[in-house]
């Protein structure tokens, strides 16, 4: 199946994988067959007219219509089309991740997806010739590229800004999908709506040229002849420029230890080797522009400041460690988080663990957040808004090319509910509004190859929220999704009951969430509106390409849509068992929007080979009506 994507100004084709094809024809014959077609044509006009008035609803109800995203309402024109655009969209972004040249491109994608032109900037690195000159003119142009970026501020102004994103996103009473203040929330995307995206983007992708393949081999050749004498780093160093950015110091080959915040004067850090120490490593308004390159040795960094590791808070941040097994620890807004700013981790290669609590590890809120892992069994641990995360006008992404990975997000924060037992998660490929400021961006969890395990809590994994949109995709293994974390967030016993509420492919809110899942046994477990599920104006997609699968959910349904909801879960093929709820199952009656032509329900259980296992009496090679129409259980 081909069709004609016409978001922006430019049509585009769209050709889906054929289990994505397959998922389509079987939705829209289906609606054919049942004569429903008007129904479904009356939920997306709705929804679109939902997505359209947003701002003139109760904000006592929720701010829509705040920093809302042309492509989140795009994937409401046609939510089955939208399926293939979301396939063709990752594996678009997963052969760019994989390039050794393609951190660039990523970012280039974030700024289409923000609504930000394309800047006409020239990019140094096509006019520069001799490495130190490279250097200074693309950190200087970046650093340009900023100052245009918040041209609307002045400097004090800008200070504020920082100052209250920090406040906003890291204070006491931030510890779950909103702000600390929803009021303070709001006013502060209002004034990151003015930040202009395209120069700020822009900047990113200026310094993701220094990541390029060819610049990292000449940084490699480099030699000093000017030793360092400044504060923060043990061992040889030497510096090599004096820019308008800042210093830039190259390190020795054996270990060093920086303290990148006693080293305020530097922008730029380059290391040849050695196992070293890093520590800290923030942006403020003297030093806008951060990069640390390291080529070699099994590498530690550190930190309990907001905004390092790749971290960016009203700036542009990148870290680059191209070998060796490291450790990455911190507290908030890191390994690769962008805040008012552009962050970016790019580790090239053996087996890391990343730990950090809020906003970390592929996160973007009023900017891009991105972390690509290239190879290796790594471990990342999260407490909340982890792994792949679009905030207001954000753009997240956590991609992990190879190796057998494990995934945890939540088990610290408290329950953000009291008739149901676990934790706040709000990650892993997850678009996420703060429903009482503002509207939400466009999270993606990408994992390339390797058994996987993933563990999430509340609002996790696959996920939408209050009008964004969330992407979780892993191309193959034999994966495991447990539903809620099994331990706390530092490995003791939980002290409350295991339990995961929206989770694995869901849409909450008028927002949108797809899993999918090309390959292998897989494991899919959820509890509460999980496993496909779309709620309250919403779509959720769960697609499993293949393999001899499980999928167990307790408080739903496997493919279910409630309030006006597409849910939709769909096996290509395997000998798979269902365990929970009524599969496909649609309510007659939209109880929210009742008194509304809001289309319907529409719920899908489409399993189309194998030899599968069900509950219920339901049994292999039947087509059920499910509470209406619009109920589909469908066993090939």
């Amino acid at each position: 199946m081909l069709f004609l994507s016409v978001f922006g100004s430019h049509a585009q084709e769209v050709v889906p994988s054929p289990a994505v094809q397959t998922v389509q024809r079987e939705i829209r014959q289906g609606f054919e067959r049942r004569k429903i077609e008007p129904a479904f044509r009356e939920f997306i006009a709705y929804a679109t007219n939902r997505f359209a008035h947003a701002a003139e609803r109760d904000p006592e109800r929720g701010r829509g219509g705040v920093c809302m995203l042309s492509w989140v309402k795009h994937l409401f024109d046609d939510p089955v089309a939208s399926l293939g655009e979301v396939d063709t969209w990752t594996r678009t972004l997963h052969e760019m991740a994989a390039r050794p040249d393609g951190l660039g491109g990523l970012v280039g994608q974030a700024a289409t997806k923000l609504d930000a032109a394309p800047s006409t900037n020239p990019v140094p690195m096509a006019v520069t010739t001799g490495t130190v000159q490279k250097l200074t003119a693309t950190l200087e142009a970046a650093t340009e590229s900023l100052d245009r970026a918040m041209a609307a501020f002045s400097r004090r102004e800008r200070e504020k800004l920082r100052r209250t994103l920090l406040e906003q996103t890291t204070g006491e009473d931030a510890t779950s999908n909103n702000f600390a203040d929803d009021k303070e929330g709001y006013k502060l995307c209002l004034r990151l709506l003015v930040v202009d995206r395209a120069q700020l983007l822009a900047a990113g992708r200026t310094i993701a040229e220094l990541a390029r393949p060819e610049v990292l081999d000449e940084l490699a050749k480099l030699q000093g002849t000017k030793p360092w004498r400044g504060d923060g780093i043990t061992g040889d160093a030497w510096l090599l420029a004096e820019t308008k950015a800042g210093k830039i110091v190259l390190g020795g080959a054996g270990t060093n230890e920086y303290r990148l915040d006693e080293m305020d004067s530097v922008c730029m850090v380059i290391d040849p080797g050695g196992n070293d120490r890093y520590k800290e490593g923030t942006l403020s308004a003297e030093r806008p522009v951060l990069v640390v390159i390291d080529l070699a040795g099994d590498d530690t960094y550190r930190g309990e400041k907001a905004g390092i590791q790749g971290g960016a808070v009203c700036g542009v941040s990148m870290l680059v460690d191209l070998t060796g097994n490291d450790i990455y620890e911190a507290g908030d807004l890191a390994q690769g988080t962008g805040i008012g700013g552009v962050g970016m981790l790019l580790d090239g290669g053996g087996n890391d663990k990343y730990t950090g609590r809020r906003r970390v590890q592929g996160h973007g809120t009023g900017g891009a957040g991105i972390l690509v892992d290239r190879g290796g069994n790594d471990a990342y641990r999260g407490a909340v808004l982890a792994q792949g995360v679009g905030g207001p006008i954000g753009f997240g992404l956590l991609d992990d090319i190879a190796g057998n990975d494990t995934y945890y997000a939540g088990g610290l924060y408290p329950c953000p509910y009291d008739d149901s037992p676990g934790f706040p998660g709000w990650s892993q490929g997850a678009g996420i509004g703060p429903r009482y400021s503002a509207d939400g961006g466009i999270g993606v969890l990408l994992d390339g190859a390797g058994d996987d395990e993933y563990e999430a809590d509340y609002f996790s994994h696959g996920s939408g929220y209050w009008y964004a949109a969330g992407i979780a995709r892993d191309f193959a293994g034999n994966d495991k999704r447990y539903g809620s974390t099994r331990t706390a967030f530092d490995g003791s016993e939980r002290k409350c009951g295991r339990f995961m509420r929206y989770g694995n492919g869901y849409g909450c809110h008028m927002a949108a969430g797809f899993l999918l899942d090309d390959a292998g046994d897989d494991v899919h477990i959820g509890d509460l509106g999980c496993l496909g599920f779309a709620w309250d104006i919403s779509v959720g997609f769960l697609v499993d390409g293949g393999g001899n699968d499980q999928y167990t959910v307790t408080g739903s349904a496997p493919g279910q849509g409630v309030n006006a909801g597409l849910g939709v879960c769909a096996d290509i093929s395997g000998d798979d068992s269902y365990t929970g709820g009524q599969p496909g199952y649609a309510n007659p009656v939209v109880e929210y929007h009742k008194d509304e032509k809001a289309g319907g329900n529409f719920s899908f259980l489409l399993d189309l080979q194998g030899n599968d296992k069900y509950q219920a009496g339901l049994t292999n090679s039947v087509e059920l009506e499910r509470g209406w129409a619009g109920g589909f259980f469908i066993d090939r």
